[in-house]
Order: structure tokens, then sequence, then C-alpha cells
């Protein structure tokens, strides 16, 4: 039976860089049962463990196995290895050529390829390269429910980077109906609203995304930019705390340490001049005194 696993390359495509938000995605790709099966699975599986742990060696070892037969299947390996090793054009290229090799075979894994390719794409800053490859997979009609709203979701990415955020955000709604139960598509979707003005749908789905996946730093600093956004300046202390209780050593963490510092440094000027009105007020001047003291 074909091994199901989810194999997570470290395609470093920053949300900062993306939605401004300091999260990393996973480019993660379940091949579920439609991945290679028999011998050639298990060299399959070998070569991308070995990619995982040695990019290097990987990019040999796929090389050979191409040579000896390995078709589309050792193609994508080489594509995995790459990336792992930040070679994102390179990656881009070899998940290209599995894809198109794989749809010529007719094979169902052809859209999975394309979208690893769009990944690619996106983390070679390649956006309308990315659309492109997302968009051929998703046409080929074999992907999931859930895979289809991750195809959605890399494409609003990429047209985020294309300064097209209406049309970004349609991909996104697109995904949340495909994919509703994945929180990261919400606290994209919450992060680009904000950052379109659109607060009421900014705080609806970063409720929604919270509700999904409510230990998520991501999500907690998320929540404090969109509080800070409404002055709910209490609302956002308390989701930035949040983001450093849950990943104390974080990037998330580092990043609300610096608004908080931020909202500190702003809070404490107003409060020390609201202690000067209210003593101004509570103690009258001496000329005022000298005054109410000579009136009869």
């Amino acid at each position: 039976m074909t091994k199901i696993r989810q194999y997570k390359s470290i395609l470093a495509l920053g949300l900062s860089a993306i939605m401004i938000i300091g999260s990393p995605p996973l480019f993660a790709q379940d091949l579920g049962n439609i991945g290679p099966r028999n011998l050639t699975e298990l060299r399959f599986d070998e070569c991308m463990d070995l990619a995982l742990e040695d990019p290097e060696r990987a990019v040999a070892e796929a090389s050979i196995w191409y040579v000896d037969g390995g078709k589309f299947y050792a193609r994508h390996c080489l594509g995995f290895a790459h990336a792992q090793a930040f070679r994102f054009n390179e990656a881009l290229i070899a998940f290209v050529d599995a894809a198109q090799q794989a749809e010529k075979a007719k094979d169902k894994i052809a859209a999975r390829f394309w979208m690893q390719a769009g990944n690619a794409a996106l983390a070679d800053n390649q956006f309308t390269q990315a659309i492109t490859h997302i968009d051929a997979g998703l046409a080929l009609g074999t992907l999931t429910s859930q895979q289809q709203g991750e195809g959605h979701l890399d494409k609003a990415r990429a047209l985020v980077m294309l300064e097209n955020p209406d049309a970004a955000k349609a991909e996104l709604q697109m995904a949340q109906k495909l994919a509703a139960e994945d929180p990261l598509i919400w606290l994209l979707s919450a992060t680009l609203a904000r950052r379109m003005g659109d607060l009421p749908l900014a705080k609806a789905d970063i409720i929604t995304a919270s509700k999904l996946s409510p230990n998520d730093p991501a999500i907690a600093l998320e929540a404090g930019n969109i509080a800070f956004s409404v002055h709910d300046f209490g609302e956002a202390k308390t989701q930035w705390q949040q983001a450093i209780t849950l990943r104390p050593n974080g990037r998330h963490a580092e990043t609300a340490k610096g608004y908080l510092d931020q909202l500190n440094d702003v809070q404490a000027p107003e409060a020390a001049s609201t202690d000067a009105s209210a003593s101004a007020e509570a103690a009258p001047s001496s000329e005022a005194s000298s005054a109410e003291a000579a009136t009869p």
C-alpha cells in the first residue's frame, strides 16, 4: 500500500514577504494514494527521505535514478532535493519537467507536481509563473477539495505580490469554500482584509482561524494586529502576550515583543499626560486659591 505522508520542504517564502505577517508557510505536498507503487514507491520514499537529510546526496541519487528509468518520480525527487537546498529555480525546472512527463503519461500525480512547481516559483519570486503552474494543476480535475483550496491559497499569495489584492481576496474566498478547516487560509484572509482596511472581515476571519487553531502564535500575533487597528489596545496587548507565551523563542514572539515595546512607549506618555491633567484639576493653582480666599 502506498505510504501516506506529508513531505514538508523548507522553501523560505516568509509570510512577512507575502502577507506582511511573520510566519513561513510549509510547502506540504501530500502525495496521498496517488503516489508511486511497488519498487518505484520504495525508491521514491528513500529518495525523498534522503532529500530531507542530505539534499546534495539526494540530487545525485535522483539523477542516477532518472537514468535508470525513474521517470517523473525521479525528477520530482530531484526538484524536492534542490528545494531543500534553497535552489528554487533548479527545483522549479525539475518540478515542471516531472509534471509534464506525468501529465503525458496520464498519471494522476501530475496535478500535485504542478502544485509543487507553483510552490517553487513562489519561492523564486516568479509570481506570474506560479499562477500559471497552479492553474495547470487545478485544470486537471484530479485534486481533492483540500488540495484545490491550497492551490487557490498559493495563487492568492502570488497575486498579493503582484499587487492585485482584489484578485487575491477572491482566491482566498474560493480557498475558504474548498478547505474551510484550514486555519492558514482564514489567517491570511484576515491579514489581507486588515491591509485592505476591511476590519470587520478581518475580525471575523481571525476569530475563525483562532477556533480552528487556538494555539497558533501566528494567529495570536495577527489577532493583536487587528485589535490594534481598531484601537482596542488592551486586546492587542493580550493577544501579543499570548503569541509570546505559546512559543517564547519563536519568531512570532520576537515580533510580538517589539510591538509590545512600541505600545508601551506610546501609552507611557499618554498615561503621564493623563495623570498630570488629573492632578491639575484636583489641585487649584495658587492664584485661584488666593482669589477664592479673597472672595466673600
